[in-house]
């Protein structure tokens, strides 16, 4: 017997094949064609932590492989492998660096289509498809930076949902899927609850044939796919383990960490702000607005409530927008979890049943992702910066969440004249969703330089860099020491490496550098360029050395942001 949330929907005249691929290739264009506009208008501004994976990949295809970025053990170096080829083909810069992440979010949009076309409707496949495409600016602008996790994991996980949910109990099945979550989990921690969601599919499935053979193939393929990581922790004693435990609140964070656990009264009052966070600033970042420095990695609340007094409607709308998902998300949600036991029923063969029961299953996997994503980063010990790209998965949701808005309004439509009811209950859906997508648009066309840039020494690093690079050249110089990382990478990426930046602290000790082979290569030059940001101490300490004599024959220049000494 079908439940209230197995009821039909209102459908449109049945859409052909040859529709739906006609009409979701033009999405990918437009996919595309969106991000490539931002891309040529130099969005989003470069950062250090991208430039690291170009250089990986660089030191990749000269033969010196990384398991994780560079200075930390975790997130691996999947996205630099990709780009190996890419810079092969078209060498490498700004603009190709972000083609791989651009691929893999391409993936996503295009699986996303197929799986809510598949166990939804063909319309919300395509209305998802399309709000992906010209998604929030948030999402498109993490959907082309070279972060090497996250649009892995919005790609991986939907592989992941769409063969649990697929159930092929053939061997190579088995091989196949345990492959993609080993490399998953090695990429980025951060696709577990899609493996704890294809869990739970497997359970209501009652796939006892895991505990055979096909079990052994499936666990077995995905300890190889995440044989880098096993082996790096061998050789490391669990330091991936330990780090990412650790950026709970109950454990230390970043470099902060070390100095102090947290007490008891300090854990239980992050644990009282974060979902106020959530709810106030990730859930409308995420769901539309656009503030200064939302896509910086040394974001502050401060900033952003700053950023609210300036724009309190466009901070009202993605509000509504984020509290009208939570409540659609809901709606699915509250009826699952009280027909929670005919998820693991077993239903007649009639197909109306079993498409039914899939897309049920498929529905309550998609609720346990978003609510896993929202309950781990309750617990989450990272700055206000993070929380928002850490809780970009729940995206997976969009192909679910139209297919609900779908069901309610053809439930709605029962009470419409009849005569324009099911016309009212098939336009209804894309008359919602084009709004939305103006309004992501004209957001993302307002995106400047500035509001991608990294925040450091209360400043927006934003400038273009190659003065700079022109300056260091002219002076012969191949090595430059600063106390500036989000400057540091990126520049020794943007020169190829002729430059390489060796990060120093004030008190002379080697700063935060991610490749220290950089740092013994550089200390070694007798005569480097010193840099750091104008407004700084750093640069005022610089400046009084060059003026009393303490760097002879060094002269000082400024360029955009930046106080220089260079030699002569």
């Amino acid at each position: 017997m079908l439940t209230a949330i197995d009821a039909p929907q209102i459908q449109a005249p049945a859409m052909t094949r040859r529709t739906f691929a006609i009409a979701l290739g033009i999405i990918l264009v437009a996919a595309v064609g969106w991000r490539w506009w931002l891309l040529a208008r130099g969005l989003p501004e470069l950062d250090s932590d991208e430039a690291t994976y170009g250089l990986m990949a660089q030191h990749i295809a000269r033969g010196e492989f990384s398991i994780f970025l560079w200075g930390q053990n975790y997130m691996g170096s999947l996205e630099s492998l990709l780009l190996v080829p890419i810079f092969a083909l078209f060498g490498p810069s700004t603009f190709t660096l972000r083609l791989a992440p651009m691929l893999f979010t391409l993936g996503f949009i295009l699986g996303s289509a197929l799986l809510g076309g598949w166990l939804i409707s063909r319309r919300s496949g395509l209305l998802a498809a399309a709000f992906l495409a010209l998604g929030s600016p948030y999402f498109t602008i993490l959907s082309i930076r070279a972060f090497g996790g996250y649009a892995e994991t919005l790609l991986f996980g939907t592989i992941i949902l769409w063969a649990a949910l697929r159930g092929d109990r053939t061997a190579w099945g088995q091989v196949w899927l345990g492959l993609v979550i080993g490399v998953a989990i090695w990429t980025d921690f951060l696709v577990l609850p899609f493996v704890v969601a294809a869990g739970a599919i497997w359970w209501w499935q009652r796939r006892r044939d895991l505990r055979g053979r096909n079990g052994a193939l499936l666990g077995g393929a995905a300890l190889l796919g995440l044989s880098p990581a096993i082996i790096y922790n061998i050789m490391h004693a669990g330091a991936t383990v330990t780090t990412v435990s650790g950026l709970s609140v109950a454990g230390s964070s970043g470099h902060a960490a070390a100095a102090a656990s947290p007490t008891w009264l300090q854990t239980a009052g992050a644990l009282l702000l974060q979902p106020w966070n959530e709810l106030t600033i990730s859930l409308p970042v995420l769901s539309g607005t656009w503030f200064a420095g939302m896509q910086s990695n040394s974001f502050y609340a401060a900033n952003f409530w700053s950023a609210v007094a300036h724009h309190p409607v466009a901070y009202g709308v993605a509000l509504l927008l984020g509290l009208a998902t939570l409540a659609l998300l809901s709606s699915l949600a509250v009826p699952l979890a009280r027909h929670w036991r005919t998820l693991a029923a077993v239903l007649p063969d009639e197909a109306l049943h079993r498409a039914a029961h899939v897309r049920r299953q498929y529905e309550a996997a998609v609720v346990l992702v978003v609510v896993g994503y929202l309950a781990a980063f309750l617990l989450h010990r990272q700055g206000l910066w993070a929380i928002p790209r850490y809780l970009l998965p729940i995206f997976v949701a969009v192909p679910v969440l139209f297919g609900q808005l779908e069901r309610l309004i053809a439930a709605a439509s029962d009470r419409w004249p009849q005569r324009f009811s099911a016309r009212l209950a098939r336009l209804a859906p894309v008359i919602i969703t084009l709004p939305i997508l103006a309004w992501n648009v004209g957001n993302g066309a307002q995106i400047t330089t500035l509001q991608t840039a990294s925040f450091d020494h209360a400043s927006w690093i934003t400038q273009d860099d190659q003065p700079l690079l022109a300056l260091l050249r002219a002076h012969g110089v191949h090595t430059a020491i600063s106390n500036d990382y989000w400057m540091g990478m990126r520049l020794t990426f943007e020169s190829n490496e002729q430059i390489i930046v060796v990060m120093v602290t004030p008190e002379g000790h080697p700063g935060f550098n991610r490749y220290l082979p950089y740092v013994a290569t550089g200390l070694r030059d007798p005569r480097p360029a010193y840099f750091q940001l104008s407004v700084t101490p750093e640069a005022a300490t610089l400046r009084q050395s060059v003026t009393a004599g303490q760097l002879p024959g060094y002269t000082l220049q400024t360029i955009g942001q930046f106080l220089i000494a260079v030699p002569g």
